[in-house]
């Protein structure tokens, strides 16, 4: 590789390429993280509509 006053050095770059490879990763695992979130409080909430139903219905029979 050819040195240019005017380029960083290639350790320079190697390390922006991995702060942005990181910072991309953590992005993706924060957002795998809140859609988990998201389904864990969706999931927890249609079971206990179905269990307030079940028990409405064992009451009314």
């Amino acid at each position: 590789m050819i040195d240019h006053p005017c380029l960083p050095p290639p350790l320079i770059l190697r390390a922006g390429l991995t702060m942005i490879v990181i910072s991309r990763a953590m992005g993706f695992v924060s957002l795998l993280a809140l859609s988990g979130g998201i389904f864990y409080v969706a999931l927890k909430a249609h079971q206990q509509l179905v269990s307030d139903f079940n028990n409405q219905i064992r009451r009314e029979l």
